[in-house]
């Protein structure tokens, strides 16, 4: 089992580079990975509950943004940085779920049906969607119907 951090906030947003960048933490059975955040192209500010994805080669490992349609994405890969569990700026770090309940309400599209998979949404910043064939799914839902609340979907974006 990896080393997890302890003390760590979850929802606190960090001027400073509080701990390494990729730093994973466990609480109550959910992961969470530290990150930094990057508003790209868009100028797309992080809201919590946001799903966020890994920037190109080139920037920092552990460097995120929910500006899906920005140029400093691997729009090929487009590999998940997780749900920001907390309102951040460019340039600002915090903690984002990769494993296990979601601890916050997403922004996402379409009626799920249990066991449904997500994706990262391609039009909706920080969303993610049911149908999609080229990208890695991000999360399972746990309970039918519309606009999945806590606990309701399943992250399973990088295990413990």
């Amino acid at each position: 089992m990896p080393e997890y951090v302890n003390n760590f906030i979850r929802t606190k947003r960090y001027t400073s580079m509080e701990f390494a960048l990729g730093s994973k933490a466990m609480e109550n059975q959910r992961v969470y990975k530290f990150v930094r955040y990057n508003s790209g192209d868009g100028d797309d500010d992080g809201v919590a509950g946001y799903h966020s994805l890994h920037l190109e080669d080139g920037y920092s490992a552990g460097e995120v943004t929910c500006d899906q349609d920005s140029s400093t994405i691997d729009v090929t890969v487009n590999k998940s940085g997780g749900f920001l569990q907390a309102a951040l700026q460019d340039e600002e770090y915090g903690w984002s779920q990769v494993w296990g309940p979601i601890k916050i309400a997403p922004t996402m599209a379409g009626t799920a049906a249990v066991d449904d998979l997500y994706y990262p949404d391609t039009t909706v910043v920080g969303g993610i969607q049911k149908a999609d064939s080229t990208h890695r799914a991000v999360a399972i839902a746990r309970k039918a119907g519309t606009n999945l609340d806590v606990d309701e979907l399943f992250v399973i974006i990088e295990a413990p």
